[in-house]
């Protein structure tokens, strides 16, 4: 299939996707992605799902690692070594955020709390917000894991309730970007 140039990408009847002033819907309703051929050259294609699991993969991965960064950060200067108690839940639930924000945006499950699938869309006003639960889900995904370890005493115990954490507030994040963005915006 030949690609679609992105200024007519929009124009296409096939391509008119329900929108959402809080999410990214074209992504869960479709088979196409932006792509890049070289400078100027942006287009839309279809892709198979391998090519928009890599696609969304990506995507949310640059997402949620950015606005993660603080808490990232603090953990590998830290507690820079792979056997520190910190490591190993911190990236159970930076993954599993990811694998699961990922299955979110091609639409190939439904968020908690919400009947529209696809990602938080990335507007400006959604910026601060993802910044502070991004942060505070890992902070609370840590820490929560590691508390429970310690009550429980067992092996890999915070790493399974990290990954749990993580999976649990991502799923949940599209549902609490809708009610903070039309309470506070109003629109």
């Amino acid at each position: 299939m030949e690609p679609v140039p992105w200024e007519t990408a929009d124009r296409d009847p096939e391509d008119v996707i329900p929108r959402s002033q809080t999410r990214n819907t074209r992504a869960a309703n479709s088979h196409k992605r932006r792509t890049w051929y070289g400078i100027g050259s942006l287009a839309v294609v279809e892709k198979s799902w391998f090519g928009r699991t890599l696609d969304d993969l990506v995507s949310v991965y640059a997402d949620i690692s950015v606005f993660s960064l603080p808490v990232l950060v603090y953990v590998w200067v830290t507690h820079p070594f792979v056997d520190q108690p910190l490591t190993a839940p911190t990236l159970a639930a930076w993954f599993a955020m990811v694998g699961v924000a990922t299955l979110l945006r091609g639409g190939w499950i439904t968020p908690l709390g919400s009947e529209t699938l696809g990602w938080v869309s990335t507007r400006y006003s959604l910026l601060a917000l993802r910044a502070l639960y991004y942060n505070a889900t890992l902070l609370v995904a840590i820490y929560g894991g590691l508390a429970v370890e310690a009550l429980l005493g067992g092996p890999g115990i915070a790493v399974a309730c990290a990954a749990a954490v993580g999976i649990a507030a991502t799923l949940v994040f599209p549902t609490v970007a809708d009610v903070c963005y039309y309470r506070l915006l109003g629109d």
